[in-house]
């Protein structure tokens, strides 16, 4: 074997043991990190979403009329209770934190599917058939029973 092949296989395998010890490469710069999302935050999604599907049916809530006025409805009543000291919902046992995060993101959820909306961007929620202002939020959490049994996964 002349020496010019035999310092050249050393060489060759001394780059090849040497890109074996490198780690790999994977272009995620510019996506989104869902590693930043706190885990009890998706497991309070899961909770709410599970007891509803137990109690109704899965993903019926997407089919509830006028879900849009519903759930915003809905976000305020859970607040208010969290915001007056109440931190678990009774009928369900969970934290109204966690039915306040399901009930945006079902608002998010039936948002994008109102095309209109999203070419407008008004607020799919029309104020003249649903008073939105607080005094009537306020009114809406007091009278507690009656509405929250109106409203399904709330």
């Amino acid at each position: 074997m002349e020496q010019g092949t035999y310092l050249g296989m050393i060489i060759k395998t001394i780059i090849t043991m040497s890109n074996l010890n490198q780690s790999g490469v994977k272009d995620d710069a510019n996506k989104l990190r869902y590693d930043l999302i706190p885990t009890s935050a998706i497991t309070g999604l899961a909770e709410v979403l599970t007891m509803g599907a137990k109690k109704y049916t899965p993903n019926g809530w997407r089919s509830v009329p006028n879900g849009i006025e519903r759930y915003y409805a809905a976000v305020y009543r859970h607040l208010l209770a969290w915001r007056n000291g109440e931190q678990i919902d009774p009928e369900s046992d969970l934290h109204h934190l966690k039915h306040v995060m399901i009930n945006v993101a079902f608002l998010l959820e039936l948002s994008s599917d109102e095309k209109d909306n999203s070419k407008t961007n008004k607020s799919p929620i029309d104020c003249s058939n649903f008073n939105c202002s607080y005094k009537n939020l306020v009114k809406l959490y007091n009278e507690g029973e009656r509405t929250r049994q109106s409203f399904p996964f709330v």
